[in-house]
């Protein structure tokens, strides 16, 4: 993501809440509704090396990814319509996503299914992600 420094001032910059996932959303959110242009570029070409500072199927990051959806969807969901993507979020946690992060690592659902709800409770509770929120 490359940001020219006047747009990031203009949108207040980063949002310190977000830890490790989510900043990126919610920049381009902001950015997006002050009406900056945003633009995917097909043709440059960038190595990432991918999960280069984590394991991609560990369980504190997918607390973390999934402390980050909640924190967004709070920021952007009208007032009216957040209990109804909550029970939704409810509802695919406990029937979809475990089994589906099971199916991909190789680990088992009902290991998977308590750090998604932590982080669904905690979610609610807290608007501000640090890393020391897993281990509670």
């Amino acid at each position: 993501m490359i940001i020219n420094t006047e747009s990031m001032n203009d949108i207040g910059g980063a949002d310190t809440n977000f830890f490790f996932r989510g900043e990126e959303w919610d920049i381009n959110y902001r950015l997006a509704q002050r009406g900056v242009k945003l633009v995917i570029l097909d043709e440059v070409r960038l190595f990432h090396h991918v999960n280069g500072s984590h394991d991609r199927f560990d369980l504190k990051m997918l607390y973390l990814a999934y402390r980050s959806k909640m924190l967004f969807a709070k920021k952007i969901q009208p007032f009216w319509y957040f209990p109804v993507w909550l029970g939704l979020s409810y509802f695919y946690i406990i029937f979809v996503a475990a089994n589906k992060f099971a199916k991909l690592s190789g680990r088992d659902a009902l290991d998977i299914k308590p750090v998604l709800l932590k982080a669904f409770k905690d979610g609610l509770a807290r608007d501000k992600i640090r890393i020391e929120d897993y281990e509670r």
